[in-house]
């Protein structure tokens, strides 16, 4: 009612905020004027509804907003006839009314107007008591028509996603209390505050999105899984951008962007350690080593990002690969060293006391395929390992031949 919006009570901070509250959660929006529409009313829209937006802080294009014009100067009532009055209005007068049209119609481009005659004098008594009978009958005829259009079951087919994503009263309750202290700012577009509720909402479910169609991409994977799965970011990115609308869209858009490339690395990263895991094993570990790495190391050049992510995830896949690597090295030289045992002589075995150093120096060597920094030291804290389980299984494989002899001498 532009009357309350204009009454000299209230601030002109929390005309912005009634505005923007009721227009961002509604369908239909209805500005109440009377005769005709004049610039002073189209400003008023301007200023609590448009208003430091930058042309697409908001999405109000499921909202219909509708001119009802009572008192009409003119006798072509009703919706026709308002539609027309609507684009003659935007046409005429002066270059400054014709943009703020421009301007209104970017934000609402679904604007009705419902001109409607004076309901009679009886309604202008103080006696009236609103009963409809005492109304001129050409008043109620298209209010009748109105009502007949407005509840229409195929216009109240309202999209499940309205402006923003569905929002229960809690959370435009929770809207309201996190910017009560900004309602009386009269520099505060109220559909903005909205707009990036809506945008927060959009990244929580194009983030669940993308985590679901990668677990599928995941499960299917390939010989080209890093390339499909860069393909599959790229195009996700593309056609998400644009939902995020507003002055805080580039903020959004960063956010999103940022955990889709991390998410796409990590998949990518656990992609190729699960086929090096699945080659090195058994024995001839270095020799396997060398006939996987060069392919798997050309397939780092599919992770996504800045040029810091892509080193960081390389080295990441490095690291743990030299992990993987001296784990199962050292597994292999000590099964070997058992099985090596078990054949000698008690004398032989006693040897290996001096020896077995020598034996780790010769088959435990420094892979210098891994180029990250860590390596040495991956390399060292696993070396440090395998000689105490050296030196204890020699012992013990020591102490059974010892029993064997004592057994033996006994029988």
């Amino acid at each position: 009612d532009n009357q309350g919006l204009f009454d000299g009570e209230i601030d002109e901070g929390v005309s912005v905020a009634i505005s923007g509250i009721s227009t961002a959660i509604s369908s239909y929006v209805m500005y109440n004027i009377k005769e005709k529409i004049c610039t002073d009313h189209l400003e008023g829209i301007w200023r609590f509804l448009i208003k430091d937006s930058d042309g697409e802080d908001v999405d109000q294009s499921k909202t219909c907003l509708m001119f009802v014009i009572r008192d009409y100067i003119e006798e072509n009532y009703g919706l026709v006839n308002g539609q027309q009055y609507i684009e003659n209005e935007q046409k005429r007068g002066t270059q400054e009314n014709r943009t703020i049209w421009e301007n209104l119609l970017k934000i609402f481009p679904n604007i009705k107007c419902l001109p409607l005659p004076h309901p009679g004098t009886a309604a202008t008594k103080k006696k009236f008591k609103g009963d409809l009978n005492d109304l001129e009958e050409d008043f109620m005829s298209e209010i009748d028509k109105f009502f007949n259009d407005i509840f229409n079951p195929k216009n109240l087919n309202a999209p499940i996603e309205q402006n923003l994503n569905v929002m229960t009263g809690f959370e435009i309750y929770n809207i309201l209390k996190k910017y009560n202290e900004v309602v009386p700012d009269n520099n505060v577009s109220f559909l903005n505050i909205f707009t990036e509720y809506g945008n927060q909402e959009k990244l929580n479910t194009l983030q669940d999105s993308f985590q679901s169609s990668l677990k599928w991409y995941n499960y299917n994977k390939s010989e080209d899984h890093p390339s499909k799965i860069r393909h599959f970011m790229n195009t996700f990115l593309l056609e998400s951008n644009p939902r995020f609308r507003g002055n805080s869209a580039t903020e959004y858009r960063t956010v999103l962007e940022r955990f889709v490339v991390r998410k796409t690395n990590i998949a990518i990263q656990e992609w190729i350690l699960d086929k090096y895991e699945k080659i090195i094993r058994g024995h001839s570990i270095a020799e396997k080593h060398n006939l996987i790495w060069p392919k798997l190391r050309s397939k780092m050049s599919s992770f996504v990002g800045s040029q810091e992510d892509e080193r960081a995830s390389s080295d990441i896949v490095v690291k743990k690969a030299a992990e993987v690597y001296y784990k199962k090295l050292s597994q292999a030289i000590l099964e070997t060293f058992i099985s090596s045992c078990k054949e000698k002589s008690i004398e032989e075995v006693a040897k290996y006391f001096t020896a077995y150093h020598q034996c780790i120096d010769d088959d435990f060597r420094l892979n210098r395929n891994f180029n990250v920094q860590e390596n040495e030291a991956i390399w060292m804290a696993e070396k440090h390992v395998l000689q105490d389980k050296l030196l204890s299984i020699l012992c013990e494989v020591f102490e059974e031949k010892m029993r064997q002899k004592k057994n033996c001498s006994i029988l």
